[in-house]
């Protein structure tokens, strides 16, 4: 059986890659909600530039090109968003599965306290 230090070592090391693998994974969700922020501001300009559009001929002329161009932009960020969507299960899978090792392990070096513990008393 593991030590009791080795297996506090390792439980830290599983408990610092935890963290690193949810740090990336809240990188990513970040980016996601940057570009979703970006979307969002790409579609209200549209919106606002159809409206403003109404008042004339060049004015309407200018918002159509401008809506051109934020319907490029937001195919742009929907390709973005879309190729983050495997990047972001995947970090997923990664941080659950450090998740997971952490708390077994932390698990484990509970019972072996608790059986050192029991073996002390008995004495």
């Amino acid at each position: 059986m593991m030590q009791l230090g080795q297996l506090a070592q390792l439980r830290e090391l599983a408990a610092l890659k935890k963290e690193m693998e949810l740090a990336k994974l809240s990188r990513i969700l970040a980016q996601r909600s940057a570009l979703l922020t970006q979307e969002r501001a790409l579609r209200q300009a549209e919106q606002a530039a159809r409206h403003a559009g109404l008042s004339g001929p060049v004015t309407g002329q200018m918002a159509e090109k401008f809506a051109a161009w934020t319907a490029h932009q937001t195919a742009e960020v929907a390709r973005d968003l879309a190729a983050l969507d495997p990047r972001i299960e995947a970090q997923r899978a990664i941080a659950a599965k450090a998740f997971g090792r952490t708390d077994v392990l932390q698990q484990l070096e509970s019972r072996q306290k608790l059986a050192a513990l029991g073996a002390r008393s008995k004495l």
